[in-house]
C-alpha cells in the first residue's frame, strides 16, 4: 500500500511539474483629466454686463482607471472605475437652481455628482471546445 501511495504521488508531483506555467497579468491603465473654469458676470438676475463682482472659478478633476486580469486568450477580467471631484465652487446656490452650488451639480463641469463610480465589472470568456466562435460575458 505504501507503494502505491508513494507511485500515486510522484505521478502527481510530475503531473504538475510538466504542466505549463499558467501565469496571469495585469493591466492596468486610464488617465487623469483636470479643467479650471474661470467665469465673470455669471448672476442670471443681474444683466449689466460692465459688473463684475460675481465672478467664479471652479475646477473639476475626473479620473478613469481600467484593470485588465488576464488569464489566458480565453479569460480575463475586467474592473474599470471613475473618480469625480469638483473644487472651488462657492457656498450658496447664486443660480437659483436646486443644487448646494449649480457648479457641484455635476453635469455642468461634464462630470458625474458621484465621487466613486464603478464603470465596468465584468469576466469575459471563450469555451475553446465548442466548434463554433464563442465569446461570453458575465457582469
Amino acid at each position: 500500500m505504501k507503494t502505491a501511495v508513494k507511485a500515486v504521488s510522484l505521478l502527481i508531483l510530475i503531473w504538475f511539474l510538466a504542466m505549463p506555467a499558467s501565469g496571469g497579468e495585469l493591466r492596468v491603465t486610464g488617465f487623469i483629466d483636470n479643467a479650471i473654469h474661470v467665469e465673470g458676470n455669471t448672476s442670471d438676475l443681474d444683466r449689466d454686463l460692465t459688473r463684475n463682482g460675481d465672478n467664479v472659478t471652479v475646477g473639476d478633476t475626473r479620473g478613469q482607471f481600467f484593470f485588465n486580469f488576464i488569464a489566458s486568450d480565453d479569460l480575463r477580467g475586467i474592473f474599470a472605475m471613475e473618480l469625480d471631484a469638483a473644487w472651488g465652487a462657492p457656498a450658496r446656490n447664486r443660480l437659483g437652481s436646486q443644487c448646494i452650488t449649480a457648479e457641484q451639480c455635476g453635469f455642468r463641469n461634464a462630470i458625474d455628482v458621484n465621487n466613486f463610480e464603478l464603470k465596468q465589472l465584468y469576466v469575459d470568456f471563450r469555451i475553446p471546445q465548442l466548434p463554433i466562435g464563442n465569446r461570453w460575458r458575465v457582469g
